[in-house]
């Protein structure tokens, strides 16, 4: 079922500037506008909490935003409706009849749609994932003269960089099969998922993972059996040796090598009219080479059957 789009195609464009901001590549996809795509690359010293943003967009819906100065000329039942408007999270007009533009509706129903990959690699070797990157929507009141201010807040749900998929079973990854991972509940994994280990204690042999680095997903025996390979030989099983710890953590990625995922985040109730999208990422690495690409950015009424968060 379609939804009503309300506004489409944030660019990527004003870089910010300062220290932990991630260098930010605009371009410009067959048929959409121009720079309304990123490749936000995942890039810096180790320890440094990295952030990128788009451009902000006022998103009142109306001829005139919510927060245009007030004048003397409005009524005090005018006054009235844009403060109980506001306070509500709805949008309204500073004039009389103002018909709303297409989409205008309340930001409680609202969600932050966008296309988002993880960029096309050859190698994990590089990369670190940690638990806490995430792609988020932020708000900001209007400045009074037109412009976003300042300060930011997170107006929507966060879209997880790296997602649980299952905790591993103490079980021999020799024991059934030559290199087969056991899960303590199903994993909902599929061939060519990137996934990443929170610890690698109690395994060996020459392929032994590194944890936070990327692999995927080579083969699914069934719902709790998985085996890995590197991600530059993807066909070719890792040789591991030895027993997982019980409960250990592995985590899929947001999206496989180079594959779109659409993902939708619910927006709260916000008075805030200037919105942009912003990336945050912490790293342990001081050589990551991955990227996060995010394109077909939205608004609409309803999220379709993209995943939600």
């Amino acid at each position: 079922m379609a939804r009503d789009l309300k506004l489409a195609n944030w660019t990527w464009t004003s870089a910010v500037a300062g220290a932990g901001v991630m260098a930010v590549t605009p371009s410009s996809p067959s048929g959409d506008p121009t720079n309304t795509a990123a490749a936000i690359t995942l890039a810096v010293a180790s320890g440094t909490s990295l952030r990128a943003f788009s451009d902000a967009k006022n998103v009142g819906g109306w001829r005139t935003s919510k927060t245009q100065p007030i004048t003397g000329t409005l009524t005090v039942a005018q006054l009235q409706a844009i403060i109980e408007n506001q306070q509500a999270g709805n949008e309204v007009s500073a004039i009389a009849n103002d018909p709303a533009l297409p989409g205008s509706t309340s930001y409680g129903e609202m969600y932050a749609r966008c296309a988002v990959s993880i960029g096309a690699q050859t190698t994990g070797a590089t990369v670190t994932w940690n638990n806490t990157g995430f792609i988020v929507m932020e708000g900001a009141f209007d400045n009074g003269v037109g412009a976003a201010d300042t300060a930011w807040s997170p107006v929507s749900a966060a879209a997880p960089l790296t997602l649980p998929a299952a905790q591993l079973a103490a079980v021999s990854v020799t024991a059934t099969s030559s290199n087969v991972f056991t899960t303590v509940v199903p994993h909902k994994l599929v061939i060519g998922d990137f996934v990443v280990f929170d610890s690698i204690a109690g395994l060996g042999g020459a392929g032994v993972p590194v944890a936070a680095q990327a692999y995927v997903v080579q083969n699914v025996l069934n719902a709790t059996q998985f085996v890995i390979a590197a991600v530059g030989t993807p066909t070719t099983p890792l040789v591991i040796t030895g027993t997982p710890t019980v409960n250990s953590l592995v985590r899929k990625l947001l999206s496989g090598n180079g594959i779109s995922r659409i993902i939708s985040l619910p927006l709260v109730q916000t008075v805030r009219p200037w919105l942009r999208w912003a990336v945050y990422y912490n790293t342990a690495s001081t050589t990551n080479v991955s990227t996060v690409n995010i394109s077909k950015t939205s608004l609409v009424l309803g999220k379709d059957n993209a995943v939600a968060y």
